[in-house]
């Protein structure tokens, strides 16, 4: 799992023909943990298909689940800014937001990645 220190993510919604819609939430780090697969092996030991294990997520900390929970849209991308590198990475693909037992932190479950 990769970790950055960053002041802020944004939430946008990409949907066909509407204008975007954009959130700037702040928050003090972000984390992203990419897909598991488990190979499926048959009786011998031989691998016969790979499966979604567990699907990627990004977990943000620091922010205030009630500014997710509060948008009367579905968010589809998160973006920050990478202080250490300069880099603005954006994730695409959210499949749900879940509110975790952590105080102030939020997951974003992918659809890949």
């Amino acid at each position: 799992m990769e970790m950055w220190d960053v002041s802020e993510i944004k939430v946008m919604a990409y949907h066909d023909g509407k204008k975007p819609q954009r959130l700037a939430i702040s928050c003090k780090s972000v984390s992203h943990t990419p897909i598991r697969i488990k190979p499926l092996m048959d009786t011998s030991g031989e691998n016969i298909e790979l499966n979604k294990f567990e699907d990627a997520y990004v977990i943000v900390k620091g922010i205030d689940p009630e500014h997710i929970e509060n948008i009367d849209w579905e968010p589809t991308h998160l973006s920050f800014y990478r202080p250490d590198n300069k880099e603005k990475p954006e994730v695409h693909g959210i499949k749900r937001i879940e509110r975790l037992t952590e105080p102030e932190t939020v997951r974003f479950v992918l659809m890949f990645s």
